[in-house]
């Protein structure tokens, strides 16, 4: 994902890009999880802010303003879509992860 959005700028501060940041939080949807589009640049700072301070709330709501209805519309679609994962689909994402790791030494 770094190497992807490298030279990106955080979409909160227009700081460098460090952290991707779900959208929709990991436990709250299978789909999501795996969803490019679930996924928020920001810097540390930013990122920190969603997590700990009541501003998270605000940049929550600063990303939809920035993305448009159309991509909210689309997250909350997904959002409530089962994905419902087999152990050769885990098998075959683990083995895609370890070869982008791989990849980026």
């Amino acid at each position: 994902m770094r190497i992807k959005h490298a030279g990106e700028r955080c979409e909160i501060c227009g700081e460098p890009f460090q952290v991707s940041h779900h959208y929709i939080a990991k436990s709250q949807s299978t789909k999501l999880r795996f969803d490019e589009e679930n996924l928020i640049l920001v810097c540390k700072s930013c990122h920190f802010k969603i997590h700990k301070t009541p501003q998270g709330h605000y940049i929550g709501g600063l990303i939809v303003f920035i993305r448009g209805s159309k991509w909210l519309n689309y997250i909350t679609t997904q959002k409530n879509i089962l994905m419902t994962l087999t152990t050769k689909d885990l098998e075959e994402k683990i083995e895609y992860y370890n070869n982008k790791i791989n990849n980026e030494n």
